[in-house]
């Protein structure tokens, strides 16, 4: 089965991002992710200190954002991470799926740098969803991450069951949107389109195709990179396919084939 997952973003006077770092085992990107977590703590303990946890407006590179750029040799730019959730029990920007770290900085207007490059130190491939930097340039520009992932079910009949479950469901989408189930709101064929769906509200759509017990899914969009990949992950699994392998790759806007 190959996909091709991707997460959409707006540039409305803001730079959103999701980072996708890969590195070569689950636990590399743990490590990476309790490094980052420490460094999230430290900033949000600096910013309180100073009266800086509400209303925070792009600042210099904080004390301990120095730091960890001396330490890992890189270039921090001009601002502090603007995407540091105020207390610990919010929202956190950093989860991580398998051998892949994602960050969230879907409220930044700085983009993504320099976690890029803090990624790439610690051994990781980074990939960004979104914004490099708080304008596009020749050196910052703005691209999507693109996932391919492959799996087989346990036997034809689970595969097939699959592919009618998923398409059901697409179907069911567009007549309760009021189109007609033969195709989508573009006019395009919907025969081959699925839609998987979480009750926290999670989506995962696109294109299905069936080959025997193998499941090609392609042209995926989802609600979210990290929970989109998790939610698929989790229903091939739960129903008994194996073989389950994805990579990810990054690609300009402007350069999608």
């Amino acid at each position: 089965m190959n996909i091709s997952l991707w997460q959409a973003f707006s540039s409305n006077h803001s730079a959103p991002f999701t980072l996708v770092g890969v590195f070569n085992s689950p636990a590399e990107a743990e490590a990476a992710a309790e490094r980052l977590g420490t460094l999230l703590a430290d900033i949000r303990a600096w910013r309180g200190e100073q009266d800086q946890s509400e209303d925070w407006e792009p600042a210099p590179p904080t004390p301990p954002e120095q730091a960890a750029a001396e330490a890992l040799g890189i270039d921090w730019g001009y601002y502090s991470l603007d995407w540091v959730p105020a207390d610990d029990d919010a929202y956190s920007p950093v989860t991580t799926v398998g051998a892949v770290l994602f960050i969230d900085g879907s409220e930044s207007a700085i983009g993504a740098q320099p976690l890029d490059a803090w990624v790439a130190r610690l051994g990781g491939q980074p990939l960004v969803n979104g914004e490099r930097g708080p304008e596009e340039t020749p050196e910052t520009p703005s691209s999507v991450v693109r996932l391919r992932l492959s799996g087989v079910a346990s036997d034809e009949a689970t595969a097939q069951s699959i592919e009618t479950d998923l398409r059901d469901t697409w179907q069911q989408s567009l007549r309760s949107a009021g189109y007609d189930s033969g195709s989508t709101a573009e006019g395009n064929e919907a025969t081959e389109k699925f839609l998987l769906m979480a009750d926290d509200g999670t989506t995962v759509s696109g294109d299905l195709h069936r080959a025997g017990r193998q499941l090609t899914f392609e042209a995926v969009e989802c609600s979210g990179l990290a929970d989109g990949l998790a939610l698929l992950l989790a229903h091939l699994q739960a129903r008994g396919c194996a073989e389950i392998e994805y990579a990810f790759s990054e690609v300009q806007l402007g350069e999608e084939g």
